[in-house]
């Protein structure tokens, strides 16, 4: 080598690596030869590309993409990607003459904790951030059954910190000490302590009390909202559009319409976003589980601006 004056080498992207030792920086001269595209990256007849951007145009600077999720602090509870799987028995029952639409289902009733639902996508981002802002309590709220509170206990177990709910008793007189079903789970988790509102009560302030105790005993409560649905927790289900869109591809499925269920809005709010920011094209359907469609079509939009503006989308 020590021989050779003029070294060509083909790959633009590597050569570096196994040359740089052979001659100062001053000696390589990169070609723009032909080819399927070019390194002259403003040479390029860019049309959907939003402007100005780095490295295309000058006096940019880079930055994180907005839908790179990774800058984000975020917890692991489920291995791998929920399935997405055809239902050919509930197709073939919602069109027996063959005309109606195939049927799929995003199963993330198989997602972690214990056991899985909705609620464990948006914990995996509002944990890593009370584990990041050095709590040792986790305070949320629900109902007498609430499966949020079973999953943010489990959650709470499995990063070793405390757990304690405010149950809004919705239904005078249906919560009992001795009850069964998630309450007995919340017993056999070790919640910490249950404090019991009436309906109507404001959950925001009770949580805010029992954080205030907490910090009279020198200790420090992280509180989550009812279903998890804030901009932080809605972050679960931008990563599940961008699972989801995955699995479009891979499976090779057209979706023509997601149906989902919308009680919080976390959820639902937190897909909106996700399919914006991703550009999946399909239209979104909340099926409303405890308010009338007036009621709950404005909770969903501040929702999905939320975490739209959290993205920093621009929206």
């Amino acid at each position: 080598m020590g021989q050779v004056r003029t070294l060509v080498v083909k790959s633009r992207g590597h050569f570096r690596a196994a040359f740089d030792d052979f001659a100062p920086p001053e000696r390589f001269l990169e070609v723009d030869c032909p080819g399927l595209t070019t390194p002259n990256l403003k040479s390029l007849p860019w049309r959907y590309l939003p402007r100005p951007m780095y490295p295309i145009d000058d006096h940019t600077t880079w930055s994180p993409l907005p839908m790179d999720l990774s800058r984000f602090p975020r917890r692991r509870y489920t291995i791998g990607a929920t399935p997405l799987e055809f239902l050919p028995n509930f197709t073939r029952a919602l069109s027996p003459d063959g005309q109606g639409p195939n049927i799929w289902i995003k199963r993330d009733d198989m997602l972690g904790l214990f056991p899985g639902g909705n609620k464990t996508r948006k914990l995996e981002f509002l944990v890593a951030d009370a584990l990041a802002q050095g709590a040792d309590t986790l305070i949320t709220c629900g109902a007498p059954q609430s499966n949020h509170c079973r999953i943010t206990l489990s959650a709470a177990v499995k990063e070793g910190l405390k757990c304690r709910f405010v149950i809004e008793e919705r239904v005078p007189g249906s919560f009992h000490e001795d009850a069964s079903g998630n309450h007995f789970l919340f017993r056999l988790m070790g919640v910490e302590a249950l404090t019991v509102v009436p309906a109507g009560s404001n959950m925001a302030a009770a949580m805010q009390q029992v954080a205030d105790e907490l910090v009279a005993q020198g200790r420090k409560g992280y509180i989550i909202a009812g279903g998890g649905s804030n901009a932080l927790g809605g972050l679960g289900y931008v990563a599940c559009a961008q699972e989801l869109q995955q699995q479009f591809y891979e499976q090779d499925v057209r979706i023509d319409q997601v149906v989902v269920g919308s009680g919080s809005s976390g959820t639902h709010g937190g897909l909106v976003a996700g399919f914006i920011g991703n550009h999946i094209n399909i239209p979104i359907v909340g099926i409303g589980v405890s308010r009338d469609p007036a009621d709950q079509e404005p909770l969903v939009y501040k929702e999905a601006q939320a975490v739209a503006d959290l993205l920093g989308l621009g929206l």
